[in-house]
């Protein structure tokens, strides 16, 4: 490995993205004085976008995921994929310029996982995230203007780790395909003792694939959310406190779906109890000693 920066992307039916945001980060990381790569996993595309990559000039090495294995598995084969001992994990909707890359390169710390202020196209900061045990339940928090102590997880939209911290944390937990994986790297690199934090004034711009899916995408979507909440619940907490939260979740989530109309929370959580024999076996960690 060597002192370089490796910008993972993970991207699914991501064709439409490449020429707006993928071709874009490549001519930036160009600029940088550092040696730079990017590597694109393609999590199952059926739309042509691992071709597409390929049709942009630069050192990218494109690697594919014969079917979709969700974000967390997609994420860990990319840091496999890398030559350079650190990492900058973007989602293939993100703007990012040259000075705010080189801003988290000048900063970056064995010690620490760094994120920039990742922002929505409206200028909503997206990642100021703090956590606190409440009433025997985890209460993210999101704030409105950067936050100057550790954050409560990096956002995967944009974070910048070494390569070395990722593998003391585990990687990404592969029992979480979607949503609140980062939240669960968050913990895992605490407990490693990385902190995330955040540095206030570099900017990257978040577009989340361009705009608002129909109705039932959304739902679909939602319910995934609410699944994947459950799902970091049960892996993330232990002993009495897991027992607390999984016997009160059904009358939690069963209000919360009342007061929403929709019956996403509830079947979130059902979907997530039904794959608690995967979820609660002691989890695979990745091995950086396989990487080339």
């Amino acid at each position: 490995m060597s002192e370089g920066l490796s910008v993972i992307v993970c991207s699914l039916n991501g064709r439409a993205r490449v020429d707006r945001f993928i071709a874009p980060l490549w001519r930036s990381l160009s600029q940088l004085e550092m040696p730079c790569e990017l590597v694109i996993v393609d999590d199952g595309s059926t739309d042509g976008t691992a071709e597409a990559i390929r049709r942009v000039d630069g050192d990218i090495t494109v690697v594919e995921h014969r079917e979709n294995r969700g974000a967390s598995a997609a994420r860990n084969t990319g840091t496999l994929a890398a030559r350079h001992e650190w990492l900058l994990f973007c989602d293939d909707d993100l703007e990012i310029d040259v000075e705010a890359l080189r801003a988290l390169w000048e900063r970056r710390g064995v010690g620490v996982c760094l994120v920039p202020e990742v922002r929505g196209p409206a200028g909503d900061l997206q990642n100021a995230v703090t956590w606190e045990w409440r009433r025997l339940d985890l209460k993210l928090d999101d704030h409105d203007t950067p936050v100057m102590e550790d954050l409560a997880y990096p956002m995967a939209a944009c974070f910048l780790v070494a390569a070395e911290a990722l593998h003391r944390a585990g990687g990404f937990d592969e029992r979480i395909r979607h949503y609140y994986e980062d939240t669960e790297l968050g913990f895992a690199l605490r407990r490693a003792g990385t902190p995330t934090r955040q540095v206030a004034g570099v900017t990257a711009v978040h577009h989340e694939h361009g705009g608002a899916p129909d109705a039932a995408a959304r739902a679909r979507i939602a319910r995934k959310v609410y699944e994947g909440r459950w799902r970091f619940n049960l892996v993330a907490t232990r002993g009495w406190r897991r027992v607390v939260i999984v016997a009160v979740g059904s009358i939690r989530t069963a209000a919360e779906s009342a007061r929403k109309r929709s019956p996403g929370p509830l079947l979130g959580y059902l979907a997530a109890l039904r794959a608690a024999p995967v979820l609660l076996r002691p989890r695979n960690r990745f091995d950086l000693r396989s990487r080339r």
